[in-house]
Order: C-alpha cells, then sequence, then structure tokens
C-alpha cells in the first residue's frame, strides 16, 4: 500500500504537520485465463473485436489479443462472461477481412507495378462467404446465418444458395421422403466495403445438426451478375 506524504509548513512556526494519505485499495473485477494457462487479474475497461485493455494493479494498461484469452471470470465469484467481451463470430468475420484486404492490396500493388495483368485483379470474385453457422431458435428448429463480405466496387443486390442439410456427422439428412438439398434466394443490399449476415430457417429439416452452403450466383446494383460455386461448411 502506497503512502504519501506531504509537509505542511506555516511561516514562523518552527513545527510541522505530516499529512497521510493512503491509496485506494485495487480491487481487480475481473480474472482473464489465456489460451497458454497464464491467468490475469485485473479490470476490463475497453475493448474491441480483437483486442481488450486491461487496467492492472500498478496502474499500467495491458493490451490483449482477444485470440489468445481462454475465458473472462468475474473475480468475486468466478462466474464465466466470456460471451460479455468475446464474439468468436465477429473475431472470425474481422479475421476474414483483415485477410482479403490485405491479399487485394497486394494484388492491386502488383497489377499498378506491372507484375500482374489487370484482368488478374478486376475479373477476381469480388465478394467472400466468411461465416457459416448453424444454431437452433427458441421453438427447436434449425436455423442457418450465412455472412458474405463484399469487398468488390458495387453493391450486391441478390445471391442465390444451395444448402446441404447434415447430421452431427456431416452426413445427408432425411425427413419425411424430403430430400436434404434445397435452394434459397434472398434479396440482400450489400454495400462495398461492408459484411451482411442473412438468415435460413430450416423448418422442413429438424434433424440438421450441420449445414453445407454453395453459393452459385450473385446479382450487382448495375445488373451484372457472377456465377460460380463458392462454397463452406459449419464443420
Amino acid at each position: 500500500m502506497a503512502v504519501i506524504s506531504f509537509a505542511l509548513g506555516v511561516w514562523g512556526c518552527p513545527s510541522t504537520e505530516t499529512l497521510k494519505v493512503e491509496a485506494a485499495p485495487f480491487n481487480p473485477a475481473h480474472r482473464i485465463v489465456l489460451l497458454n494457462g497464464d491467468t490475469l487479474s485485473g479490470t476490463i475497461t475497453d475493448g474491441e473485436v480483437m483486442q481488450m485493455r486491461v487496467a492492472m494493479a500498478k496502474g499500467d494498461t495491458v493490451n490483449l489479443n482477444t485470440e489468445t484469452v481462454d475465458r473472462v471470470l468475474l473475480a468475486s465469484s468466478g462466474v464465466d462472461i466470456t460471451s460479455r467481451y468475446i464474439d468468436t463470430d465477429l473475431i472470425t468475420i474481422q479475421k476474414s477481412r483483415l485477410e482479403i484486404d490485405k491479399r487485394q492490396a497486394q494484388l492491386k500493388s502488383e497489377v499498378e507495378s506491372g507484375k500482374r495483368r489487370k484482368t488478374d485483379w478486376t475479373l477476381r470474385t469480388t465478394f467472400a462467404l466468411v461465416l457459416v453457422k448453424l444454431e437452433r431458435t427458441e421453438e427447436g428448429a434449425p436455423e442457418l446465418s450465412l455472412t458474405v463480405y463484399n469487398y468488390g466496387e458495387k453493391a450486391i443486390s441478390l445471391f442465390k444458395a444451395k444448402v446441404f442439410c447434415l447430421d452431427e456427422h456431416g452426413m445427408p439428412t432425411r425427413q419425411g421422403g424430403k430430400d436434404h438439398i434445397f435452394e434459397a434466394s434472398s434479396p440482400v443490399q450489400i454495400d462495398p466495403g461492408e459484411d451482411f449476415t442473412t438468415r435460413l430457417l430450416l423448418a422442413n429439416h429438424p434433424e440438421a445438426r450441420n449445414a453445407k452452403v454453395q453459393i452459385t450466383y450473385a446479382e450487382f446494383a448495375d445488373r451484372t451478375w457472377w456465377r460460380g460455386k463458392m462454397e463452406k461448411s459449419t464443420f
């Protein structure tokens, strides 16, 4: 405990008085368990998707990469409150965006320097399926969410997808004679540089535990289109 002393003097008076001010005790609000097994005691003061700031006992601040954090616990009770500070889906999306942006910047640089032809960059796919996730609604029906990142220069207005409903082992599920494959079309508004999440309710496939998604068609605001196969699974 730090003790700060101030000497107070009065002119013409030979004696002095000492005022002792005691620093308030540091009571960390959180225990942060890292993936390597280390534990930090501190108070999370601010956070972003990829980083959080923690105030420590000595008054300094530590910046932590959220990917290195296993759990966040309340120091007083040990209750796990990780989800308040770390959103693993947002981390996945942000990492994907950063990687794509870095790749595109490199491609653009190589085009400008003459190492690549312009068509090598401009004719590449201008969007990415960065996250596919299957969850269940309060009623218990499986719901599939798709997150698309538009890193091109034109807004996306629609895409079509083929969905394969799978069990926990990745095998096709069939319910009441219905095929495990169905197609969905979703009008969207994804501006350049933005990501967008849309959800598909798999009400006719209650046994689905996983899914594979193939985006087969995308239409842009200027009525141009892309056709191909962009695939991602939940496992």
